[in-house]
Order: C-alpha cells, then structure tokens, then sequence
C-alpha cells in the first residue's frame, strides 16, 4: 500500500490553533491545579485569575466554568489566537460567564488593576522574555497586581534533552469521535532547530502532519531563553515575592492521585523534566 505523500501548506489559524490545543493542552487540568497551588499556599478560595501570555485563553474560560465567582483576565499582545479564543471557548461560554472574563491586547509587562489571586504563565511563554531585566520587569508587574496572599504560577521545561541539537518528538494523534473515530488524524512534531549554551538562547519549532497528507511545518516557532530553576527564583526573590515551592512531575501519581509533587530538595534531573514554580506574593 503506497503512503500518502505530504504537501508543505500554510494552515488556517482555525487549523493552527485547534492542533495545537489538542496537542499540548489541558486547560481544565491546569486550571484545577492552579486552584491546588493557591491553597497549599495557604489560600482559602481563588475568585480572580491573571492568565498571561493567554494565546487563546482557553484556562480563562474553564476558570470561570468552575465556579459562578470565578473571574479571569486573559492577557496577549497577538490578536490571531485571542481571536480564534472568542470565536471558541469564549463563544461556548454563557452570557453570565463572558462577563467575568476580561480580555486584554497588551504586553504581559504593562500593568492592570490589582485584586489577583492566581497569575499563571504556562507553555514556558515567558522563555520569550530573554533577558533578566525584561523578567524582572515582568515579575513586578504581576506582583503588583496581586492580592496580598496571592500567587504566581510559572510553568517551566528544561533538562540535557531539552537543549540537546538536534532532537525531536513524535506522537500520533487519532480522532476520538465521529466516523473516523480511533483512524489516524495528525503526526504532531516537535523540533529543536538550534541551541547556544552561553547566552541559552534556543529555537524550537511545532510541526503538524495531517493523515490527509497536507504538513504545516513550522505552524509554530519559539525563540526563546531556556530559563533554568535557580535563575527564576533569584528574580522572584528580588521582584518581591516570598515562599518560592518547586512542583516536579513525576512519571507516577503519588497516593492523591497527583503527578506533580511539591519538594524542596533537587530531585534527579530526567533527561527532561516539567515543573511548576509557584512564588507567594510578600506582603
């Protein structure tokens, strides 16, 4: 049987933006976590999400599904995803939940209104902040929008295989209902293009391979500085935060049926690992 053979094309941001979600998110997963965080903290009840570097702010609208409270504001300075964001989760959200969710198009540094009980970067967004300065700034920003008991939330990726050149990951996605359903739908790929180990500047890119034979190679590319755990809690330290935990995800659920496991202590290093730096905002 002869396989299909891929045609390089240039995808839809509908396209785009649902792979990618299916890919690599869980939003309702993280914005349950988000809420764990907050109390092992020492908080009662979060009302208020920051969700920075938003894209297209799914976490914002399961936020708000979790509780008739619930507010959230999704922050972005790229139009494309927030748009596709309203045209999706925002769209399938209630009148009553659309307004407790604010959408801002601005830079994460900028400032906004106090009264946040979560500020959460996930998907390493902040790696594209590649200098401490511009981190620092970042940081003092959130903390000033912060609740006094409130927490910041950076999730974060390293390890040998994450800066190795070159290297990949594949995985195949099938279709889940429908007619098509357990058939192949996409080869998701993630690529590392390049990475210098003085200055931890790295280019990664995002490739999706559809069974229909079109391939969106490089529908995402990341330039980034791969930030390491000890330089990001030096910066909230010196940003103002206070009580800095590490969560570690474990390749097993531990009793309580959770993956990622507080410690205080290093842990041996995976070839990659994936972890949570959860920083309590000083009064």
């Amino acid at each position: 049987m002869s396989s299909k053979k891929s045609k390089i094309c240039v995808p839809t941001d509908e396209v785009r933006y649902a792979l990618y979600e299916n890919s690599v998110q869980d939003a309702p997963e993280q914005a349950r976590l988000f809420e764990r965080f907050y109390k092992d903290a020492g908080g009662a009840d979060p009302q208020v999400l920051r969700e920075d570097f938003a894209g297209t702010f799914w976490i914002s609208c399961e936020w708000v599904k979790a509780g008739d409270r619930r507010q959230a504001v999704a922050i972005d300075n790229c139009e494309s995803p927030l748009n596709y964001g309203r045209q999706t989760h925002y769209a399938d959200l209630t009148a009553a939940q659309q307004e407790r969710v604010l959408i801002l198009k601005q830079d994460v540094r900028d400032r906004i209104q106090p009264g946040v009980d979560v500020a959460a970067v996930c998907n390493f967004s902040f790696y594209g902040l590649k200098t401490r300065a511009s981190l620092l700034e970042y940081m003092r920003s959130v903390h000033a929008s912060l609740r006094s008991d409130g927490v910041f939330v950076l999730e974060m990726v390293g390890g040998p295989g994450f800066i190795r050149i070159p290297e990949k990951e594949t995985r195949t996605h099938r279709h889940e209902s429908g007619p098509k359903k357990g058939k192949k739908w996409y080869t998701y790929r993630w690529l590392h293009k390049s990475f210098d180990p003085i200055s931890r500047n790295g280019v990664y890119s995002i490739e999706f391979r559809m069974a229909s034979g079109e391939r969106y190679k490089d529908a995402f590319v990341y330039d980034w500085r791969v930030w390491t755990i000890p330089e990001v809690l030096d910066c909230l330290e010196e940003a103002g935060f206070s009580n800095s935990a590490v969560y570690w995800e474990m390749d097993e659920e531990d009793d309580d049926g959770e993956v990622f496991i507080k410690t205080d202590r290093g842990l041996d290093d995976d070839d990659t690992w994936l972890s949570y730096v959860v920083a309590k905002r000083a009064k």
